[in-house]
C-alpha cells in the first residue's frame, strides 16, 4: 500500500491519498510519512474506546517523521478505528477499517 503522505498547507493537517482515510486487509502494512514536521498518531475504534490496530508495540505516540505499522488479524467483525494525526496544535481525524 503506498504511504501516507502527511503535510501542513495554509496551516491545515493534508494527509493523501484519500485524507488519509484507509481500508485495507487485515496483515497489510501501512505507513504514515511526513517532510515537514513531526506529527504523533493516537488510535480509538469507531465505537469509542482506545486501541492499538497495529501487531508492532505501541510507539505513534512518540513525535516522528515516520511510522509503519501492520494490521493486526481480525477475529469477528471487521473493526473500524478513528485515528487522530497531531503536528502541533493542528489535528485531523480519519479512519481506518480493517477487513478481513
Amino acid at each position: 500500500m503506498a504511504p501516507i503522505n502527511i503535510q501542513i498547507r495554509n496551516g491545515t493537517i493534508l494527509c493523501t491519498p484519500a485524507d488519509g482515510h484507509v481500508r485495507a486487509r487485515q496483515g497489510t502494512a501501512l505507513e504514515w510519512v511526513s517532510k515537514d514536521e513531526e506529527f504523533t498518531l493516537s488510535f480509538t475504534l469507531l465505537g469509542g474506546g482506545s486501541a492499538w490496530p497495529f501487531n508492532e508495540p505501541q510507539k505513534g505516540a512518540s513525535p516522528t517523521k515516520h511510522f509503519r505499522g501492520t494490521l493486526k488479524d481480525v477475529d469477528g467483525d471487521a473493526p473500524a478505528y478513528k485515528y487522530t494525526v497531531r503536528m502541533g496544535s493542528k489535528l485531523l481525524d480519519p479512519i481506518i477499517i480493517v477487513d478481513k
